[in-house]
């Protein structure tokens, strides 16, 4: 990366840093440490309340982003609602409401052109908005969605082919990126599509029942299993699948596979994860004769 930058001046672009996992902050930092004075500038994104592990650092800026203005808040609700303009009334209402938040405001409008100009049937939370869309959609594309949520973030199309055992879905997932749930993931390898906001994702998966979400995430391990046993990336994914289902020689199995492949990698702080969790499920295996 260095050496590419010295031929020409590189930009790297990290959003939802929150979301980060441990041994990928700590690489992320020690990147940081090595920037001064290199032609590389690192742009990440974070909600507030997340700490910067290098906001020390003297070469670094930070740009708080306020909520947005009224106006600005107006027409963003404006240009998601340009096919069906909502009442004026409506409009202020969902402003007031999404208090400067461009993904609250987003979604209270979509939501006001679904479900129609009273903005006193909309909930008050955006967990409430996500959820109010999501039982909007016909069953089958609610259950692809929720499918979806149990296998992740970003979810290929060939996984969830194997996971999905519903008949037809194509038009269905069509529906969910018209509506902005998913998108198709640009420049991939494989087929996938990705959801739209993590917080998105969460609610969904919310809404299964323990039992439902359980034999999803069995079905993912088993399409994982049987797609990608041979690579030993997808140990650590592997085994919070099955750390998820009733199968607790499977999870421990896995989890100490993910262990030895973070040992490989340095990640110790994820190997000692992955192994206390094993223990924690260890401890309810039934006793021996």
């Amino acid at each position: 990366m260095f050496k590419a930058a010295k031929r020409t001046p590189l930009l790297i672009a990290l959003e939802d840093i929150h979301w980060i996992d441990r041994t990928s902050e700590e690489f992320l930092a020690t990147l940081v440490e090595r920037l001064a004075g290199a032609p590389i500038m690192v742009v990440t994104t974070c909600r507030p309340g997340y700490r910067v592990l290098w906001l020390d650092r003297s070469y670094l800026t930070h740009i708080a982003l306020r909520p947005l203005t009224a106006t600005d808040s107006a027409q963003l609700v404006e240009s998601v609602a340009r096919e069906q303009p909502l009442p004026e009334t409506v409009s202020a209402a969902l402003v007031e409401k999404g208090d400067g938040n461009p993904f609250f405001l987003e979604e209270l409008a979509r939501t006001a052109v679904e479900r129609g100009a009273d903005s006193r049937a909309i909930p008050d939370t955006v967990q409430g908005v996500i959820m109010a869309r999501v039982d909007r959609l016909s069953e089958v594309a609610k259950h692809v969605l929720q499918t979806a949520s149990v296998i992740g973030r970003e979810v290929p199309l060939q996984l969830l082919d194997r996971v999905w055992r519903s008949g037809e879905y194509a038009l269905d997932l069509t529906e969910l990126c018209r509506l902005e749930f998913l998108y198709e993931k640009p420049g991939a390898d494989e087929p996938a599509v990705i959801f739209k906001h993590a917080l998105t994702q969460d609610v969904t998966y919310d809404s299964l029942l323990a039992r439902t979400r359980r034999e999803l995430h069995f079905r993912t391990a088993e399409a994982l299993a049987g797609l990608y046993s041979d690579r030993d990336d997808v140990a650590a994914t592997l085994a919070y699948h099955y750390a998820r289902t009733d199968l607790v020689e499977d999870a421990v199995r896995w989890l100490m596979r993910a262990a030895d492949r973070a040992a490989q990698l340095y990640a110790n702080s994820e190997g000692v994860l992955h192994l206390d969790l094993a223990a924690r499920r260890l401890q309810r295996l039934p006793e021996g004769p």
